[in-house]
């Protein structure tokens, strides 16, 4: 999927994909001073090597999703090998159980293993299974300084909590007539960059009053689809 990313003051449109306006998002962030140890994301991100390498660049840890087919070099080989081709191949106690955090019914545990790759000592792919359906996901990990597999784990599983934390509790269609008539429409990729313009540059106003607008600006968005 591309977005639009309108440049008013030349009248031209520009089309960006996701993982280029998320790098633009956190160059301009790191820039401003805002630090970031860790940076995650869903296979949509992860699969893109751009985004990664922009991360490495600027020292920043990321632990990214990606699909099962992606190949990557084990033990300096030549030939890459799928990831899901690495996880069949594990023995049982490459296996660790740890917790990816608090869920309804307590913590939620899972098995992990990761595996060096490439010629970076930093560089791993991290594999999660369900100890209870088998089911696996994988990432792929960097980070500047040697970390332990509990770390990634640890790390992967505050993000997560986070993104879930800030995402509205409500149906997958947010303009449903159940949703509740003050909810607003969940904060896009547009409503973030036009935040973040605001940060950069900020105008003579406060942060607590540009988040008021931006709920205001939500909130008459999700009346309109609801009227619609």
């Amino acid at each position: 999927m591309e977005i639009a990313n309108c440049d008013w003051s030349t009248k031209t449109v520009q089309f960006a994909t996701k993982p280029r306006l998320a790098g633009e998002m956190i160059t301009a962030a790191l820039d401003a001073d805002i630090s970031a140890a860790w940076v995650t994301g869903d296979e949509a991100y992860g699969q893109d090597p751009q985004l990664r390498t922009v991360l490495e660049d600027r020292g920043t840890g990321y632990v990214m999703a990606v699909v099962r087919s992606i190949r990557v070099r084990i033990n300096h080989g030549r030939t890459p090998v799928r990831a899901d081709t690495v996880a069949d191949r594990l023995p049982a106690t490459a296996w660790q159980r740890h917790s990816a955090g608090p869920g309804a019914k307590g913590a939620r545990y899972y098995d992990w293993a990761w595996i060096h790759i490439g010629t970076d000592h930093h560089r791993h792919l991290l594999i999660r299974r369900n100890w209870t359906t088998g089911e696996l996901a994988f990432y792929l990990c960097w980070s500047p300084l040697a970390v332990t597999l509990a770390e990634l784990v640890r790390t992967l599983a505050f993000l997560t909590a986070v993104a879930a934390s800030a995402a509205p509790n409500r149906r997958a269609d947010p303009y449903h007539h159940t949703a509740r008539r003050n909810d607003p429409v969940p904060v896009t990729v547009p409503e973030i960059r036009h935040l973040l313009t605001l940060v950069f540059n900020p105008p003579a106003v406060t942060i607590a009053r540009l988040l008021h607008w931006s709920t205001w600006r939500r909130r008459h968005q999700a009346t309109a689809w609801r009227s619609h």
